[in-house]
């Protein structure tokens, strides 16, 4: 039987393509570096988690899942912020199974919603003494263009802004808790990202490769400026390339690569493998105080020149900061 003809957007193979080059690494490394194929870094921490708190974002399926399995096996307690609550309850019971004695807590969060990602943080400001631990770790990738009922561009609001706002606001409790952690999920698609300014939300033209890519740039952009903000206050700020992974994130890519991702997901690493980037900058003794921005494989990871642009960075935070200032 003829296999069915692979059609890749070309700025995705730009951004792989780029992430590849490098003529001092095998192959294998870079393949294995930039795609997280044939194998993964792993987190070695033993930390314990007795008596921290962690919010994961997104964490009823997936890497977010995962993590929270960890957190938990670990001691902490665990906020699952999830859109589909009901989701997130079987979720919740699965682990709560497999580890008697869980604490955990669901809650409602949905990144396309400005209001709800304050409600949220707001009632996580009232009924939490501590959050010890910030994963903004859901989003969506390459979807076809919508608008938010922000009127907002999705993936730019989810990826990017919605988290923003949500750390913003939960901010004066992470720093109450320090030693504490925030660990933004990129990918290594920022690489072929570009912060257009001039338009943001898509209006002019809408590529959903593109769009992924500069929202994940903004995570970069987010997590670089957030670590100036956060020098001497015991909280330290990460953004993770967790690879590619076999979740339902693909979804939504040109059917070439969506259809590889369903074939051949036996190449790709699963979301235990996913999450162990996550979990060792959240975890790893050496990470306590601020080293590094960006890593992958549980390892510092190849950033875009664009990813270390300050001016950039901070020009981000004060325009994400005036779309949400009515949230604030």
């Amino acid at each position: 039987m003829a296999l069915p003809s692979i059609s890749i957007h070309p700025e995705y193979l730009r951004t792989m393509t780029g992430a590849l080059g490098g003529a001092s690494q095998s192959l294998w490394h870079k393949v294995k570096g930039v795609m997280g194929l044939f194998g993964s870094g792993k987190c070695t921490s033993k930390a314990t988690l007795e008596g921290k708190t962690a919010l994961i974002t997104g964490a009823n399926a997936g890497i977010g899942y995962e993590t929270a399995k960890d957190f938990l096996k670990r001691g902490a307690r665990v906020i699952m912020a999830c859109r589909n609550v009901q989701l997130a309850e079987t979720a919740a019971g699965n682990l709560r199974s497999e580890i008697p004695g869980s604490d955990i807590r669901v809650v409602q969060l949905n990144l396309a919603s400005l209001r709800s990602v304050k409600e949220c943080a707001e009632e996580i400001l009232k009924s939490e003494p501590k959050i010890h631990l910030l994963i903004n770790n859901a989003g969506v990738m390459a979807c076809p263009y919508a608008k938010t009922e922000d009127e907002l561009e999705m993936q730019f609001q989810t990826n990017h802004l919605g988290h923003f706002l949500l750390t913003r606001i939960l901010l004066p409790k992470v720093l109450e808790s320090a030693p504490a952690r925030i660990v933004n999920l990129s990918s290594v698609a920022h690489l072929g990202g570009k912060v257009n300014f001039e338009d943001l939300q898509s209006t002019r033209s809408y590529n959903a490769v593109l769009a992924y890519n500069q929202s994940k740039l903004c995570n970069v952009l987010f997590t670089l400026e957030l670590q100036e903000r956060l020098k001497d206050t015991g909280v330290v700020a990460y953004a993770v390339h967790p690879g590619v992974v076999a979740t339902e994130l693909g979804r939504h890519l040109p059917c070439g690569c969506s259809w590889a991702f369903k074939k051949f997901g036996w190449i790709l690493k699963t979301p235990v493998q996913g999450a162990q980037t996550t979990l060792h900058c959240a975890l790893d003794e050496k990470l306590a105080e601020q080293n590094g921005l960006y890593f992958s494989d549980c390892s510092p990871g190849r950033t875009s020149g664009r990813a270390r642009n300050k001016e950039d960075a901070k020009k981000l935070w004060e325009v994400s900061e005036d779309l949400v200032k009515n949230f604030i």
